[in-house]
């Protein structure tokens, strides 16, 4: 598949799923996860009073909110429109007006060393270009500032038919004890189609992170393999035992 026209699936699939995701993301809002992920955060953050973040993959805004409640300069981009107004919305929701903008991740629309942190969740392992991707973040981010990336092997299992058999054993035993399955309603069809077709779903990570990071250019790269335990429920952490959701975190 060409580049041009996976960028535009790939948009397509998240504005498709943008309502519904958006409704998960105001859900999480009202539970333990958003003290828990502001303590993650701040724990390796740089130690700056006026922090300036960048939330890559912002999707319907968790991070942007949660930061933004905590007093942080913050703006979310994201590659779907869609997920960009579903991120005004719930903003507006909490009297909050932090910045989202459509952009494409791999060619940010910023100027050299910009900001003091960058995060993103769930959002790399769709980077088609993720090498590339890697050294643009770099190039945004302040001296001494920080990455931190949280992503799980979520399709690794297409090329391991024992990691398929694990997540098919997750995923009957959530469905026995009626789980609640963030992927209801999701076109699995198309997520996988489109997962087959991205470099990351092939590599184990965050291995493959720690050395792309260091070939960028980024100093200090740490990684946790498993942080589903701080930041999961119960239902999440039963449903997607076979892929933890790790860590990784680097400085320019």
């Amino acid at each position: 598949m060409r580049n041009s026209d996976m960028k535009q699936d790939i948009e397509q699939y998240w504005d498709n799923r943008a309502d519904s995701y958006s409704s998960r993301t105001r859900k999480e809002l009202q539970t333990f996860k958003e003290r828990v992920w502001l303590e993650l955060i701040n724990e390796y953050a740089p130690c700056i009073d006026s922090m300036k973040v960048l939330d890559i993959g912002s999707g319907p805004g968790f991070f942007p909110i949660v930061l933004a409640k905590a007093g942080y300069d913050v703006i979310g981009v994201d590659c779907s429109q869609e997920m960009v107004i579903q991120a005004r919305a719930n903003a507006s929701r909490y009297g909050l007006s932090p910045r989202f903008i459509k952009m494409d991740c791999h060619r940010l629309d910023f100027a050299d060393d910009s900001f003091d942190l960058i995060i993103c969740r769930n959002l790399t392992w769709t980077l088609r270009e993720p090498q590339a991707a890697y050294t643009e973040w770099l190039r945004v981010l302040k001296p001494g500032g920080r990455i931190m990336i949280f992503d799980a092997n979520w399709y690794l299992r297409l090329f391991d038919e024992q990691l398929q058999a694990k997540y098919m054993e997750d995923l009957q035993l959530s469905n026995r004890v009626e789980l609640d399955n963030p992927h209801t309603g999701v076109d699995v069809q198309a997520s996988e189609r489109i997962a087959y077709t991205l470099p990351l779903s092939r590599v184990f990570r965050p291995s493959w992170d720690i050395s792309a990071l260091k070939e960028c250019g980024f100093k200090q790269v740490v990684a946790l393999d498993n942080i589903a335990t701080r930041v999961w429920d119960e239902s999440e952490q039963l449903l997607f035992k076979s892929t933890p959701l790790f860590m990784v975190c680097a400085s320019k």
